[in-house]
This record gives C-alpha cells, structure tokens and sequence, in this order.
C-alpha cells in the first residue's frame, strides 16, 4: 500500500484523507485488511497514536471495521455508528421526526417507480416472503415481528432500485427516523385494525411492483406514507 508521510499539524486528518482518496481510486478494496497500527506508524511516518485516533474516528464514520483480535478491515461506508452516535441532536428540534417523515417521502416514491422498473424475480419473492410475514405477525399479534417486516419491506424496495445514492440516503434518513420515533412503529402496530391496514398497503405497494407499474407504486406508495404520518402525529402528541 503505497502512502505519502504526513507533514501537517492535524495528524490524523490527513491520515483519514489519504485513506478515503486510496477507496476513492480503488487503491483499497472494501473487505480489505490493513496493516497493523505499528506498521501504518512506519508508513505514513507519524506516530502509533495519530493511527490510532485516525482509525478510532474511521471506524465511528464507518469507513473501517474493527474485529476483535483480527484487526481492523476496509467496510462499504456503514455511517450507522455515526448516526446512532449523534440522532439524539439532530432529531432534538420538536417536528423532526415529521420532517424526516417528509423526506422519507420524497426518497421512498421516487425509489419505489424505480423498484417497479427494475426488480427482477429474486426481489419479487424477497418481498413476497416478508408480505407473508406482515400477515403472519398479524394472526399471532406480534407486534414487533410486524415492525421488522415493515422495515425490511422498505428497505428492500431501496436496495432493489438500483440507485445506490439513493439507497444509501434512504438508510441513513430510515435509521435516524427509527431513533427519533423510537417504538413507535411497534406501538401503531399493536391496534390490530392499525396492523391490516397497514399490512393490506404495502400488499398493494408490492402487487404494482409485481406488475411493473411504477406509476401505480408511487400512487400507493404516497398513500401509504401519508397513512403512516397521520398515525404517527396521534402517538406523538
């Protein structure tokens, strides 16, 4: 691994930048080891707690992973950490969790056209199944099986629209929304007439996906999420 020796006053600045410039050229593969933190010091030619406040701060972004006793590994840019670590101030304003709700919308209809554009037969069943789920939640009255078949539903719907900006967007808007919210998607899940109406939308969501029809998946899609935000303003106030 080829690196330039570090001659700015921000140490570990410079090492992060050297590192996200190797992923943008592809110098660096995600999965990738990287060497210890002794022989890093010896590459960039600065010392072993420079790496080390590079890497713990890489690893908060979500650049590197850290695997105990196996050392630390090149991951595809996972800012959960980050944003678990700072929702409590972005979402602190009152009406956030409605305004992330409104960006939601304009991510999830546009990738929602796409999805019904473009997933293939592996997609469709992925959905199919987790539909068949929603209903089964719903027979047992598990509510919480119910909200995590509702967040992979959506969250399938991104990683099937073949927009990797977007999907990545989408991931981090749906996780500070799941904080801010907090349970509340298990909660509006509990009211049995709340969970098969909800569950008989996204089915309907999934069948214009089925059938290619993205203008009729937006339609729903709209529909659904401004359901979903009706329910959300009554267990908010």
């Amino acid at each position: 691994m080829e690196v330039k020796p570090i001659v700015k006053k921000r140490v570990y600045q410079e090492i992060i930048n050297q590192f996200v410039e190797m992923l943008r050229e592809d110098r660096i593969k995600v999965g990738e080891k990287l060497p210890a933190e002794r022989a890093l010091a010896d590459m960039f030619q600065v010392s072993r707690p420079s790496v080390r406040e590079a890497l713990r701060v890489m690893e908060t972004i979500g650049l590197i992973e850290t695997r105990a006793g196996g050392g630390a590994f090149v991951t595809d840019l996972n800012l959960a950490p980050f944003i678990n670590t700072f929702a409590p101030l972005i979402t602190r304003r009152e009406g956030s969790e409605l305004e992330l709700l409104d960006l939601r919308e304009l991510l999830e209809v546009k990738a929602v056209g796409l999805t019904a554009e473009s997933a293939g037969p592996e997609a469709i069943l992925s959905m199919e199944e987790i539909i068949q789920r929603m209903y089964q939640a719903i027979e047992i009255k598990d509510a919480d099986e119910g909200a995590r078949c509702d967040i992979e539903f959506h969250r399938m719907i991104f990683e099937s629209s073949g927009n990797y900006v977007l999907m990545q967007t989408a991931h981090y808007v749906n996780s500070l929304m799941e904080i801010s919210i907090k349970g509340n998607r298990a909660i509006l899940l509990r009211d049995e007439h709340n969970a098969v109406k909800l569950c008989s939308e996204h089915q309907a969501i999934f069948e214009a996906i089925r059938q290619k029809d993205p203008v009729l998946a937006r339609k729903h899609m709209t529909e659904h999420i401004e359901r979903v935000r009706i329910l959300y303003q009554e267990t908010l106030q």
